[in-house]
């Protein structure tokens, strides 16, 4: 992500460090609110999606029911205090990764290698949401597996659900291949100590919690 914003501020002209200007605030607050605009492709996506979950169309109730559904849904994404309080000064574009995520989410039923396609440049924009890799290596491969009698194996599907990962992973990363050691060592600062603030606070919060009410015990 950084290597991309990078490449853009350097088309527009801005390549200095500690360089603070009016051109400069415009040009990260415009590209914050462009970037929104997927998040807001991946609402109207949202929006069919839970169309197709209606049941009768005839049914008054029900239409009612889905159009609150969806307004909130839109509501409650593109209002959300996170994005309007803090990203939008703070430039980390979650607008956009949440609109990518939001893309993979609802095509992982009737397109899983367009799912797997976002969620791998989701990955490749920002590694935080290896967290939720797993969750989806399961589900994809369970799409890919039968365990009824006989047994199945969709190895085709497994190839190609994988050569559109390697790919987009390929073109992401092959610029840097030869400093892939350098890239990994600041992805995952493990050197600099498991509370580093680069890895989820939450769960490090809740350990110092603990090491610290276990050191009281040990020397009370």
């Amino acid at each position: 992500k950084q290597w991309y914003q990078r490449r853009v501020a350097i088309t527009a002209g801005i390549s200095n460090l500690d360089y603070a200007s009016f051109s400069v605030k415009l040009y990260q607050r415009l590209t914050v609110i462009l970037s929104d605009g997927l998040l807001c492709y991946g609402c109207a996506q949202l929006c069919s999606f839970i169309e197709c979950f209606k049941t009768r169309k005839d049914n008054v109730h029900q239409s009612k029911r889905g159009v609150i559904l969806k307004l909130i849904s839109t509501l409650t994404l593109l209002c959300h205090p996170g994005l309007l309080l803090v990203d939008h000064v703070h430039f980390q574009y979650n607008g956009l990764l949440s609109g990518i995520f939001l893309l993979s989410l609802i095509h992982i039923q009737d397109n899983i290698y367009l799912s797997g396609f976002f969620f791998s440049v989701l990955l490749n924009f920002k590694h935080i949401y290896l967290y939720v890799a797993p969750a989806y290596f399961v589900y994809m491969l369970r799409r890919h597996v039968s365990f009824t009698k006989p047994p199945y194996l969709d190895m085709l599907g497994l190839m190609k659900l994988g050569g559109t990962v390697i790919a987009v992973f390929t073109v992401s990363l092959g610029p840097f291949l030869r400093h892939l050691p350098q890239l990994l060592s600041r992805l995952f600062p493990v050197h600099r100590g498991l509370c580093h603030a680069y890895w989820a606070p939450n769960t490090w919060a809740l350990y110092n919690t603990a090491d610290l009410l276990l050191d009281k015990v040990y020397h009370f």
